[in-house]
């Protein structure tokens, strides 16, 4: 994560919630439920071990880079139509930058 203090701690805490405790998984591949988000981005879509991924990501191309996660994260089924991801109802848009940012990280770190 890149903002850490004052009023954008908040927004922090919220992606780190978000990514955690719904239904992902943050360790590394870890995929008992629906697909670990770490060590992802960059990678092809729906290309990780997880068994999953419905036939609507499944028949995606590309990569998960930044644009599309945004768009996977705003807007699933429009991202994927038939997508078994439900939409994620975030007040604060920058929550959505702080996911993709601890995502960018954990790529970067590995």
């Amino acid at each position: 994560m890149t903002r850490e203090r004052g009023e954008d701690a908040g927004v922090c805490r919220s992606a780190r919630t978000i990514a955690r405790a719904e239904c992902h998984s943050i360790e590394v591949g870890d995929h008992g439920g629906p697909s670990s988000l770490n060590r992802l981005y960059g990678d092809p879509i729906a290309a990780t071990d997880f068994a999953g991924y419905s036939n609507a990501l499944a028949s995606r191309s590309g990569r998960w880079t930044r644009e599309n996660l945004e768009a996977y994260l705003t807007d699933p089924s429009g991202f994927a139509p038939g997508t078994a991801m439900p939409t994620v109802e975030v007040a604060d848009e920058r929550v959505i930058d702080e996911i993709i940012d601890w995502m960018v990280h954990q790529d970067a770190t590995f």
